[in-house]
């Protein structure tokens, strides 16, 4: 059964065309849609800074600036100073045939920090060091 209603959005008369229809058009359905989006907005605080925005969604960065920034912190750690026990780990494993990309994975670092490590020139001394601390 057809039933006259009045749309929520304009205020137009019209003939209802199936049981869940609200609105007269799609384009007054898309407006009252979008008002509700807008109303169901809630505060988030940012991850990567801080601060506090409103959000309709599950966003949990302010900008894409600071979700850009968050995505390549991990990389940053991956670039830290090494030690004399990562340049000897590093050259041990490459000498023994292992890939660079493979030492940089299970030493949590980039390729290049592992090149570094590798073009660290270590003494006798050195040597003698890891293998005493290695028993």
């Amino acid at each position: 059964m057809r039933k006259t209603m009045i749309c929520p959005v304009c205020g137009k008369s019209f003939v209802q065309r199936n049981c869940r229809q609200i609105s007269c058009s799609r384009a007054c359905g898309r407006r009252r849609e979008a008002a509700r989006h807008r109303a169901q907005k809630h505060e988030a605080v940012c991850r990567n800074c801080g601060k506090v925005f409103l959000t309709a969604d599950k966003a949990v960065y302010c900008s894409a600036e600071c979700r850009i920034t968050a995505a390549r912190a991990p990389m940053r750690d991956k670039d830290r100073e090494h030690t004399v026990d990562t340049a000897y780990l590093c050259q041990k494993w490459h000498r023994e045939g292992m890939d660079i990309r493979e030492i940089a994975e299970i030493l949590r670092r980039s390729v290049e920090s592992v090149n570094l490590a590798l073009a660290v020139r270590l003494g006798p001394e050195d040597y003698a060091m890891m293998e005493e601390y290695a028993r």
